[in-house]
């Protein structure tokens, strides 16, 4: 939701409009403020519930529990770091961001060997670490909105909301924000279908996803970048770039998969071993985690084509067209799971990724080609009557 506040704040700024741009920082910010309290509230409500839905395994049930808890405690540290960093990367300014992040990244792990090896807080601490770090960064990131950036910073008198803005931030926030619970709802349900087949092989599933998430960090900030470059040139009405720079992402994208695919195959056992205790033996863990690698990798092209597609679309404002990318998604992972349940495969179970990345991937260029290349084309022939 955050992200889809941004965009318009992306479009304003790419139609030169600086009023827009801060009447769209208050909004989202107040906005931000009352979803996070009413999704703070929604989520401690129904983590016991949900846990046990997924078929959490009984020995590390209160671990989750715990760990999720806190997360979802810190939900608003979490939501004013995403929309801070997207209100600058909304204006092309994506290098703060990736400063923050990096300090964040490092205070988080800094805390984790605090609160974890020092303190023994387990996975609470990881949890809290996790929370502090990113309240940090989004205080750190509004400091330097305030006395560095003026056109993201506005006067007492903005501090408003305006309801034809609110109404177009909530029209492309809304579906973003449902379509990524429709996707993860996918993801629960895929979880909880790989739970079934006991700890061992889930720890080496989550310990190679783990490794699997880390190299998909470059494609997710792809996707982002998109999501303002489409922003300010849709405000723009430059169409025509929108289909250039959306043709150089997937170039980047083909070439970053391969890379970190080579990478994940030649280091997989040491990166597997990140996630587990110094000198512990991970013979156990690893046919899972391999398996999960070999059937989830060869298709990360796939995932940044679902990145760059859906930000680009959203970028546009067509969110609500975006989201049959993750109703794809959810259905792929739903069928995939319920038949791994029924004929026992834990193959299947992790297979369902790539079925979602393929399919969702596919119906995401369909879109684009619909929405968005057809308005380029109507441009350029615009220009040439001109």
């Amino acid at each position: 939701m955050t992200t889809g506040f941004s965009v318009v704040t992306s479009q304003y700024y790419g139609a030169e409009d600086e009023a827009g741009v801060k009447v769209s920082v208050t909004n989202g910010t107040i906005m931000g403020l009352l979803f996070g309290i009413l999704m703070t509230i929604l989520s401690l409500a129904v983590l016991p519930a949900l846990l046990t839905a997924m078929n959490t395994p009984a020995d590390i049930y209160d671990s989750a529990l715990s760990y999720i808890r806190i997360l979802c405690g810190g939900t608003i540290a979490i939501i004013f770091y995403n929309l801070f960093s997207a209100y600058l990367r909304a204006i092309g300014n994506s290098t703060i961001p990736l400063f923050f992040l990096i300090l964040s990244a490092l205070l988080n792990i800094g805390l984790d060997l605090l609160l974890i090896i020092a303190f023994h807080m387990g996975v609470a601490g990881a949890a809290l670490a996790t929370v502090v770090s990113q309240g940090v960064s989004a205080v750190l990131c509004a400091i330097y909105i305030y006395a560095k950036v003026d056109v993201l910073r506005p006067g007492l008198s903005d501090w408003k909301i305006v309801p034809a803005c609110a109404k177009k931030q909530l029209y492309i926030g809304i579906p973003m924000s449902l379509e990524t619970g429709i996707t993860a709802s996918g993801t629960v349900i895929q979880q909880a279908a790989v739970n079934v087949y006991g700890t061992v092989p889930l720890t080496g599933y989550t310990a190679s996803y783990k490794v699997i998430m880390l190299m998909n960090q470059g494609q997710m900030a792809l996707g982002q970048t998109m999501a303002s470059y489409c922003g300010q040139n849709f405000g723009a009405g430059k169409y025509g770039r929108i289909v250039k720079g959306t043709r150089s992402a997937m170039l980047v994208n083909l070439v970053y998969s391969l890379a970190t695919m080579g990478i994940g195959e030649l280091f997989l056992v040491d990166l597997v071993k990140l996630f587990f205790d110094s000198g512990s033996s991970i013979a156990e863990f690893l046919p899972s985690a391999q398996l999960t690698h070999h059937l989830i990798a060869p298709f990360y092209t796939f995932l940044g084509a679902i990145m760059i597609y859906r930000n680009c679309i959203q970028g546009c404002g067509y969110s609500l067209q975006a989201m049959v990318m993750g109703m794809s998604e959810l259905a792929a992972r739903v069928i995939c799971s319920l038949i791994s349940i029924r004929i026992g495969s834990f193959a299947l179970a992790v297979g369902a990724d790539p079925a979602a990345f393929v399919v969702a991937s596919v119906l995401g260029w369909a879109v684009y080609r619909v929405l968005v290349v057809r308005k380029a084309k109507q441009e350029l022939n615009r220009s040439f009557e001109a």
